[in-house]
């Protein structure tokens, strides 16, 4: 085991992924969190604009990073550097997936001072760390994980739920219920499924008829579904909302900020939707997750650790095999 003491007796480690993705942060984020479930002092820097996830993180030190802030703010540009460089004294991780090279985070690892650099080895990498870790698996949201054990042995490299969302945000979420729906979200209550059919990339969705199918099955099998989308994506949701047309039993709630979508996410027995940011954060708030992939190999990015399952389908395959797929989770839950 690596053990790194800081100034203070303490051992820590200082993750930096700063590219503002959410799926990448929660990867990092999870990674940091199991660390500091060990008792070693764990701070994250990221993207400035994912600080309010930051709050449901348990036990790791919020580091809010801006590049602009270098020319725009120079006051908050020097106390991010004594950050940096306070934490410099331990171990500092660049969360970079291995076979990518971010000049960003390797930057930032050496602007922090530390003699203790590492990461997953990849092209570019060696000459910027001081010890790479060759990955042994090749699924992301493990291989996040393995940079944790390479610090600490007794951490798993089985993704876990790992966000603790507190009753406020809890109540803000039920708020944006809709009237007159039984949404308890608590497994008292019929089962709730949340279906999201976007993404970042548009060239990867699965085509509308599928999700309004597979909606349909789930609505018919006594589920509530409600369907999540990000910006710029909502007339994707009103087409698939009006091809459901379930009234209160499928609904579309408000554009939601990441950690209300959280809230929202931990009261939701099933999500349904492809490599997106928001299905690494229902896999982290506690949702069973049924991951489709269309262009991308779902052994790579998806979670397939029993409950949750990952299924390749064709952009223009039939539904059957997902609606198979999400009456058997939503039996199970």
């Amino acid at each position: 085991m690596i053990r790194q003491i800081s100034s203070s007796g303490q051992e820590s480690a200082l993750f930096i992924r700063v590219d503002g993705r959410l799926g990448n942060f929660v990867m990092a984020a999870r990674a940091a969190a199991e660390l500091a479930g060990q008792g070693i002092s764990t701070g994250l820097v990221h993207a400035a604009r994912l600080a309010p996830l930051m709050k449901i993180v348990p036990g790791v030190c919020s580091i809010p990073h801006d590049k602009r802030w270098w020319w725009t703010n120079p006051p908050r540009a020097a106390w991010f550097v004594r950050e940096l460089r306070r934490w410099g004294r331990g171990r500092v991780i660049d969360a970079s997936r291995a076979g990518e090279f971010s000049r960003s985070h390797a930057l930032l690892a050496r602007l922090s001072g530390s003699q203790r650099r590492m990461r997953l080895a990849g092209p570019g990498a060696d000459a910027w760390v001081d010890q790479l870790i060759e990955p042994s698996t090749p699924n992301e949201p493990e291989r996040a994980l393995q940079l944790a054990a390479a610090v600490h042995p007794a951490i798993s490299m089985i993704p876990m739920p790992f966000l603790r969302v507190d009753g406020r945000l809890i109540a803000s979420a039920m708020d944006i219920r809709p009237a007159g729906a039984d949404w308890r979200g608590d497994g008292a209550g019929p089962p709730a499924a949340c279906l999201y059919p976007g993404g970042r990339k548009a060239d990867h969705h699965w085509p509308l008829a599928c999700w309004i199918e597979l909606g349909r099955a789930l609505l018919a099998h006594g589920a509530l579904v409600w369907l999540g989308y990000g910006p710029g994506e909502e007339n994707l949701v009103r087409e698939l909302s009006r091809g459901l047309g379930a009234g209160d039993r499928a609904w579309t709630p408000p554009l939601l900020p990441a950690a209300d979508l959280a809230a929202q996410l931990s009261r939701t027995d099933l999500f349904i939707g492809g490599n997106t940011g928001p299905m690494h954060l229902a896999h982290a708030a506690g949702a069973t997750v049924l991951g489709l992939f269309v262009r991308e190999p779902g052994e790579r990015w998806g979670y397939r650790h029993p409950p949750h399952r990952v299924l390749e389908v064709p952009q223009l395959a039939d539904s059957r095999p997902a609606i198979s797929a999400a009456l058997e989770m939503i039996r199970a839950r």
